[in-house]
């Protein structure tokens, strides 16, 4: 993975080859791992495609007995930190507290940018165009509806 995407940016490649190996969202863990770069470096990075409208973050409250997801947040401001909360994900049946250390961010894909990472990499793979397996619309007639059609 380390290489292929992006030139010299190795974080925003390595984020493309994960969303161009149908990643819907992912952990900054996961970047560090394909890039081998500091943890800052990488969270800054990714802040920074959030800024750019590239990625969108998540903030996913886990249930601190089991680590199940309990519930997704998009703003920071709908986190109910501090409040007591049930969920019947949790292994035990007590209400817990919401502390920062129940929440973990992840990153997913805007639609834009993993509709552009995925033309990119079908358009450079397949001499044909598009990706091997994926099920491409013909048009037998105009005004018609399309069929579907395997490469």
């Amino acid at each position: 993975m380390k290489g292929a995407y992006s030139g010299m940016n190795p974080v925003l490649g390595a984020v493309e080859a994960l969303v161009d190996g149908g990643s819907v969202g992912f952990y900054a863990s996961a970047v560090v791992a394909a890039t081998d770069l500091p943890v800052s470096e990488v969270t800054a990075a990714l802040i920074s495609l959030v800024e750019q409208s590239k990625l969108e973050l998540r903030f996913e409250l886990r249930c601190p007995d089991n680590g199940r997801r309990v519930a997704s947040y998009k703003k920071r401001e709908e986190i109910p930190l501090g409040q007591e909360i049930e969920s019947d994900r949790c292994e035990s049946p007590e209400p817990f507290v919401v502390d920062e250390s129940d929440l973990f961010v992840r990153f997913l894909p805007s639609r834009k940018f993993a509709a552009a990472v995925r033309r990119r990499a079908g358009d450079s793979g397949d001499p044909q165009g598009g990706n091997p397996g994926k099920v491409r619309s013909t048009w037998r007639r105009w005004g018609r509806a399309p069929r579907l059609s395997l490469p």
